[in-house]
């Protein structure tokens, strides 16, 4: 009797370690798995120069158109000038909001003087010295604006147009990509 008692203990030892090892196991994750995972994209082409390259655009970058009384290049009373800006994003893989902003100081007593951006695919024109947008991920990836500087003759600007002669006018511009992180 007694020996069947000490068989039965250690039986009844034998199965609650296995339910402890059992219960163990449900609370135990075996799994392996791949760290590796991609990062976004972020590659932005401002007429095809990356955008992390810091450019100036100046006004030797922009193509003038004038009259019979001015010569062919020059920016002058009664000329405009144009600078076509092409942001490619095709190869950015987040949404991300654009800002254009000019600094027209050096045109502050020149009235006469005039920004326009016109947005070549929607025609929309935009007289400011600030243009801003957002580009979803479903968007076009590439936007096309034309810059313009315009130069109205008007005489009673004549003073103050004299005192550009030989002094270059600079008109920095501040373009910012930001990425949009939530809405």
């Amino acid at each position: 009797m007694r020996k069947r008692i000490w068989l039965l203990s250690v039986l009844a030892v034998l199965v609650l370690c296995t339910l402890i090892l059992d219960t163990y196991g449900l609370f135990e994750t075996n799994s392996t798995g791949n760290s590796e995972f991609q990062v976004g994209r972020w590659v932005i082409l401002l007429n095809n120069i990356d955008t992390t390259i810091n450019r100036t655009i100046t006004l030797d970058d922009f193509t003038y158109t004038g009259n019979q009384h001015i010569e062919s290049g020059y920016f002058a009373p009664g000329s405009s000038g144009t600078l076509d800006l092409v942001i490619d994003a095709t190869d950015t893989d987040v949404a991300f909001e654009y800002s254009l902003v000019f600094d027209t100081t050096e045109i502050e007593n020149h009235p006469n003087i005039t920004i326009e951006i016109t947005n070549t695919e929607t025609n929309e024109v935009i007289q400011d010295d600030e243009y801003t947008g957002t580009m979803y991920m479903n968007d076009d990836r590439e936007l096309s604006l034309t810059i313009s500087l315009i130069w109205t003759h008007n005489d009673t600007y004549n003073d103050n147009d004299s005192e550009l002669i030989d002094n270059p006018i600079s008109i920095p511009v501040d373009i910012t990509f930001r990425q949009i992180l939530e809405e």
